[in-house]
């Protein structure tokens, strides 16, 4: 059961919701998905209608990057989580 940091950034409709934009998990599982089942079970549809799509993958405006330096595969669920990882969830902007 790792301890995992997560922080959500430009998911500010979200955030206001549930009430901060990053906290501490011990996560019952060691995957991506099993990361994904937590946060849809802690925060139900708030969660599912800010970061995910209609199959249940990240969507295509959300991208998650781990430890600041690993993006990972918005549908891949089986990506290995460890002890003390950081998992970024932010809102892709584009603009010019």
């Amino acid at each position: 059961m790792p301890h995992i940091k997560i922080k959500f950034m430009g998911l500010n409709e979200f955030t206001s919701q549930i009430g901060n934009n990053e906290f501490d998990i011990q996560l019952d599982g060691d995957t991506f998905g099993d990361l994904l089942k937590y946060l849809q079970n802690r925060f139900g549809a708030t969660f599912r209608k800010a970061v995910l799509n209609d199959r249940g993958e990240v969507d295509n405006m959300i991208q998650v990057v781990k430890n600041e330096d690993e993006w990972l595969a918005r549908g891949n669920f089986s990506s290995r989580l460890e002890e003390g990882d950081q998992l970024l969830f932010f809102l892709m902007i584009a603009g010019g």
